[in-house]
């Protein structure tokens, strides 16, 4: 639950839709949905394909994990 809300963190700062990640990531909309959602995992191989699609990194996604954490430690 926490990485989807981390990577839906980081898609809306980088203001971009989820159709323009999944285009640039070469997934779907539907699933990238379903992974910020949290009803579904990702694989750490999607992770890979969206982070860059995202102009993102791990560091970045290890500060939006750890924000998220902060305000929701539940």
């Amino acid at each position: 639950r926490i990485l989807g809300e981390a990577l839906k963190l980081i898609r809306r700062r980088a203001d971009m839709t989820q159709e323009d990640v999944s285009a640039r990531a070469g997934t779907n909309a539907a699933a990238l949905s379903h992974i910020e959602s949290g009803e579904r995992d990702a694989r750490w191989s999607t992770i890979a394909r969206l982070l860059p699609a995202l102009g993102s990194d791990v560091q970045e996604l290890g500060r939006a994990i750890a924000e998220i954490e902060r305000q929701d430690p539940g």
